[in-house]
């Protein structure tokens, strides 16, 4: 569906990343990781066509990308950046329909453009704020309408980037059905951009950890989320916990002050465990209590 060949993009001298390949067949998802600046936002731009890599080509069905028209390219891929100015002059509803600039082919909207919209805020809960401009509404709502306009642009490919930055609890829990739904049920391909580890690792089989000395790493995400690659990436120690009834796996900075030297885990029944410190072991529970 959808291949990074040797990408190579950089603002200055230095490129932010190089050589850069993947591949993605419909239906796959690519978790894209990494600490701030090493280029994830700008991978996802050259994967949309917004920018043009120094080296190297992305190809969606074996065409080369850049040699699209954009119209073409809007119907195969559709991006969400992490948010909108809400000093537009739009509606909720105006912004969803936005989506289906690239089916217009040069028309008006059709009734069917409407429908496919009206799902769309339905299907994102924003329903009763459709006709409120977007300096009326939350910011986890203007984000929700770019996901909803995403959707409603019906493109195979859905790049997105830290969707779930401006969402509640609520929102995150249904955005990782979504995703599930949109690449079991419609077969579409993913890549998200993402400083969520475990919704990486839980909407993703394959993660894109940048940011690390020796450079990229791509693979199966167990095999790259790993804590001695995280923290070389991140440069904080990060340790990788199993939970309990094989509920998946979590991820935990080490928040402690390094002249505390203190870091705690739960145990492998998830309601006890060690706290480390120097020369000093203390065993506690998740309730806070010492047995």
């Amino acid at each position: 569906m959808i291949r990074a060949r040797g990408l190579t993009f950089g603002y200055g001298e230095r490129p932010l990343f190089e050589g850069l390949s993947f591949e993605l067949a419909a239906g796959d998802a690519l978790g894209v990781l990494g600490p701030n600046g090493v280029g994830k936002s700008t991978l996802l731009r050259v994967l949309a066509g917004l920018l043009r890599p120094r080296s190297g080509e992305v190809l969606l069905d074996g065409r080369p990308l850049g040699a699209l028209p954009t119209e073409e390219r809007a119907r195969q891929v559709a991006y969400v950046p992490q948010g909108i100015d809400p000093r537009m002059p739009f509606t909720v509803f105006e912004t969803v329909l936005m989506g289906r600039y690239a089916h217009l082919r040069g028309q008006w909207e059709r009734q069917l453009d409407r429908d496919v919209a009206r799902r769309a805020l339905a299907v994102m809960r924003l329903e009763a704020v459709a006709d409120h401009r977007l300096a009326e509404v939350s910011g986890g709502e203007r984000q929700r309408a770019l996901i909803a306009s995403a959707l409603a642009q019906e493109a195979p490919v859905l790049l997105l980037d830290e969707p779930t930055t401006a969402l509640d609890l609520r929102g995150r829990v249904e955005a990782v059905a979504l995703l599930g739904r949109l690449r079991c049920e419609d077969r579409r391909t993913v890549v998200l951009v993402t400083h969520d580890i475990d919704l990486a690792h839980r909407t993703c089989e394959r993660v894109l950890l940048l940011g690390a000395p020796q450079g990229p790493v791509e693979g199966p995400r167990d095999e790259v989320l790993r804590s001695d690659r995280l923290e070389a990436a991140y440069g904080i120690g990060v340790r990788v916990l199993d939970l309990a009834g094989g509920a998946g796996k979590a991820f935990v900075p080490a928040y402690a002050a390094p002249a505390a030297g203190v870091l705690s885990e739960a145990g492998p029944d998830g309601t006890a465990g060690r706290a480390e410190s120097k020369g000093t072991t203390t065993t506690t529970t998740t309730q806070g209590r010492t047995p």
